[in-house]
């Protein structure tokens, strides 16, 4: 988690040292099976605003965030829908997502789902039952706060 937090904090800095940055993704990469939802998410984020190819560090996280799906906060679900989206990851990880999201929806902020949303538009992906059904109810339902 520390090494993941590490990462975080170059690409909030927007650190443009490259070797910096390869010397975290070394370090980030050995502890990749360890890593929680949290820091998966982290280090996908982070990748968005590497200045150095890192796509030898997306796939094995996506894959990580992959079977840690269903321990994700609806927080974790949209900052990674939105890094994947950043990353152009167009992978089965984005179905499972929107599976996982349909029964956690409810618990979004209305910036987590718009930021999910976008996200998914940007992927193209539909999910109609996401999309049709569940979006439409969640802004119905939230409506009054809008004036």
């Amino acid at each position: 988690a520390l090494v993941a937090r590490s990462l975080q904090s170059l690409a909030r800095r927007r650190n443009l040292n490259k070797n910096v940055w390869r010397a975290h993704f070394e370090r980030v990469v050995a502890v990749c099976d360890q890593a929680d939802a949290d820091g998966a998410v982290r280090v996908l984020n982070a990748c968005t605003r590497a200045p150095v190819p890192c796509g030898h560090i997306i796939s094995p996280f996506v894959e990580r965030l992959r079977r840690l799906l269903p321990q994700c906060s609806v927080k974790h679900l949209a900052i990674a829908a939105n890094a994947l989206a950043r990353l152009n990851v167009r992978d089965d990880i984005v179905t499972d997502m929107s599976r996982e999201l349909r029964s956690k929806f409810h618990k979004c902020t209305p910036v987590q789902a718009s930021l999910i949303a976008s996200a998914f538009a940007r992927l193209r992906v539909v999910d109609r039952v996401l999309f049709g059904h569940l979006i439409p109810t969640y802004v119905e339902d939230r409506a009054w706060r809008v004036k």
